[in-house]
């Protein structure tokens, strides 16, 4: 089996990359290496215009691993593209686009089923405003969880998952603060995340009971400075 002693040169002059390769045991090739030059822009997609100079017994395994370079460079880009896409260490890409929301009535109903068996996960509602915001009027049970407090690339929270939906206000429906916190809990792949299509504008100014003040049962007692 020949052995390889392989150098790549670059020549600048005619913009193509040589791979010079030496059997230090083939008689034949000892005074002449094998020269196999790659046009410049041909490396993924034309295998067949790598020259070849040397005898026909090197010229079958140069061509063979060359063929296996350029098949990894062909498969590059889509491996790439998959990584963009998808993210990495478990977080995926969110776009606006992506934002469910959730009208005022189901929201009621969700929390009616709530109150009826608190026992039971049903809709966990997130504020991520201002303290001072949240201390001054928020929707019933909602929990203060500002955006700073989910970092991007930390485990999923046990109490957000046992919840089978989760809906985050804001003052008004395109509120940034409860989008990018949506959009936050839905890159780290939490499932039915929706924005409140109200906010709390709208709550009020149907009437709505509101609290206020400290939350005596915080469900992230960090988060609500407790």
């Amino acid at each position: 089996m020949p052995t390889f002693d392989r150098r790549l040169r670059f020549d600048l002059r005619d913009g193509r990359r040589r791979a010079v390769q030496r059997h230090s045991n083939h008689r034949g090739c000892e005074k002449a290496p094998h020269r196999f030059s790659i046009a410049a822009g041909a490396a993924t997609s034309d295998p067949t215009r790598i020259e070849q100079r040397g005898c026909s017994p090197c010229y079958s395994t140069n061509t063979m691993l060359h063929q296996r370079f350029l098949l990894r460079l062909a498969v590059l880009p889509f491996a790439v593209a998959v990584l963009l896409a998808v993210g990495c260490d478990g977080v995926r890409a969110v776009s606006e686009e992506d934002i469910e929301l959730m009208p005022n009535p189901r929201l009621r109903e969700l929390l009616e089923k709530q109150s009826e068996n608190p026992v039971k996960a049903h809709v966990l509602v997130l504020d991520p405003r201002p303290t001072s915001d949240y201390l001054t009027a928020r929707i019933p049970s909602a929990q203060h969880l500002p955006l700073s407090s989910v970092p991007p690339y930390a485990d999923r929270d046990p109490r957000i998952e046992r919840y089978k939906y989760v809906v985050v206000y804001g003052d008004h429906p395109s509120s940034p603060p409860a989008r990018a916190l949506a959009k936050r809990l839905m890159s780290k792949k939490y499932k039915d995340i929706f924005v409140y299509d109200g906010g709390i504008a709208d709550w009020t100014a149907r009437g709505l009971k509101t609290e206020a003040g400290p939350n005596n049962s915080p469900l992230f007692p960090t988060a609500s400075g407790r």
